[in-house]
């Protein structure tokens, strides 16, 4: 006998990247109407991703979102390089994703407060 194990729950990066493929799609308004019950129940309600966020990480994420890239994002909030390297790793690691695209997709999908 061949014991399966269940599958992994997906993380969150795996849900805002199957939210954005579904929102590429053409779908009847019943299923525009279930993405936005999935989007509101992955990406929004009271806890936002974005909210576990310091007002710098969202500085970051908005940069980030915007494709501004390190040196630029060091540049604009009168920080070194390094630092701002530090900055994006930080904002990936407390958003559980791997990839600045990941973030562009959640600051797209959830939105973000003006931080400045």
């Amino acid at each position: 006998m061949s014991s399966t194990q269940p599958a992994p729950a997906p993380s969150l990066a795996d849900l805002v990247d199957a939210v954005a493929v579904l929102e590429a799609e053409p779908l009847s308004a019943a299923g525009r109407a279930a993405l936005e019950r999935l989007r509101l129940a992955v990406l929004g309600g009271s806890a936002s991703p974005l909210s576990r966020l310091t007002t710098r990480q969202r500085q970051v994420a908005r940069l980030l979102a915007e494709g501004v890239s390190n040196r630029g994002i060091a540049v604009v909030l009168g920080i070194r390089e390094g630092t701002a390297k530090l900055h994006v790793a930080a904002v990936l690691n407390r958003l559980g994703v791997s990839s600045r695209e990941q973030v562009a997709r959640l600051v797209a999908a959830v939105g973000i407060a003006d931080p400045h």
